[in-house]
């Protein structure tokens, strides 16, 4: 970092003898009021006191006011380096989307945010109630279908039990922060035998402010399973997914300059899947909007499609369709454009 500019030059200060100090001669010698009268001699050193204090009090204020432009230079440029600094390091792409919050999805949430979230004991009430009912006229009381029918979801839970067996416990994840929909989260442990697995039961309130379990959210389901989309290799699909930033780039999506990798995965495979969105596009905003806010787990619904030349594993993110699992009224990227 250059060092700071220094003013040129300071306005003289006049320097001012104590009493006692030795003058130089040659000042000494130009001295007003040397071989004057008396009196006159008096009224002459009165002009000068007060002229000397008035150059006092200049002096100060020319000094205080070099001292405040001084530090406003130093911190102009500590700020201007410090700028320069950071700034190749932030993807151009993040810099945009942090400042842009999506303007549809900022007013949706304000529509519907006067409904206050439940306490930590009523949502881990209603989703061990929830979870609980196999009757399928009671379903949709607590459950958010969005066209599952009520027989579907009383099969998928029986499945849970099957498979994953008995809830073993719950915790309390509170408000998610979202903002195109409020949504409060809970952690659901289940335990079979030795076997120990999870799943998120997402609360999102209906339109008259009734707080209720997310189905397709909780059963992680996408337009196709994931043995579908790779044994078929189906063109495009929607799927529930974790995100975290990668940089596996090859083929179509060798360009690091048009293109954003990411890393998406889903606890119903074990396999790894890279999925890419191309820099400056509304969805690549979005998903750098989501990155920024640093979560531990990053959750997202995404219309992935195959690209010509890829890999069997790679996809481009054609849509971003919400920035958690549970769809908002609109697709989230949708206030990136």
């Amino acid at each position: 970092m250059n060092s700071d500019d220094q003013p040129k030059s300071v306005p003289p200060i006049p320097r001012h003898w104590e009493p006692g100090e030795e003058m130089p001669r040659e000042r000494f010698a130009r001295m007003p009021g040397t071989g004057l009268p008396k009196g006159a001699r008096r009224k002459k050193m009165k002009v000068d006191s007060s002229r000397n204090s008035t150059q006092r009090r200049d002096g100060n204020r020319i000094i205080r006011i070099w001292s405040a432009l001084l530090f406003g230079l130093v911190v102009a440029v500590l700020g201007g380096a410090l700028w320069l600094w950071m700034s190749p390091k932030i993807d151009p792409e993040e810099k945009e989307a942090v400042h842009k919050v999506p303007t549809r999805a900022v007013v949706v949430r304000r529509a519907i945010s006067k409904f206050p979230s439940p306490s930590s004991p009523e949502a881990l009430a209603l989703v061990k109630q929830a979870l609980s009912i196999r009757e399928p006229e009671r379903i949709a009381e607590y459950f958010r279908l969005e066209g599952t029918s009520p027989q579907e979801a009383v099969t998928f839970l029986q499945a849970v039990d099957a498979r994953e067996g008995k809830v073993d416990r719950m915790m309390w994840l509170s408000s998610l922060n979202t903002v195109s929909i409020p949504l409060d989260g809970v952690l659901v442990s289940f335990k079979n035998k030795d076997q120990q697995s999870s799943r998120v039961a997402l609360l999102t309130p209906d339109a008259m402010g009734k707080w209720q379990l997310d189905y397709a959210a909780f059963a992680r389901t996408g337009s196709l399973s994931w043995d579908e989309l790779m044994s078929t290799k189906a063109p495009m699909a929607s799927v529930r997914v974790y995100i975290k930033k990668d940089v596996y780039y090859n083929g179509p999506f060798l360009d690091d300059k048009q293109w954003t990798c990411y890393q998406i995965g889903s606890p119903d495979t074990d396999e790894i899947f890279l999925a890419y969105s191309r820099v400056g596009s509304a969805q690549g905003k979005a998903m750098a909007w989501m990155l920024s806010r640093e979560r531990k787990l990053i959750r997202a619904i995404l219309e992935i499609r195959r690209v010509e030349g890829g890999e069997s594993r790679q996809f481009e993110i054609s849509r971003v369709l919400a920035e958690d699992w549970v769809m908002g009224e609109t697709p989230f990227d949708d206030g990136f454009k």
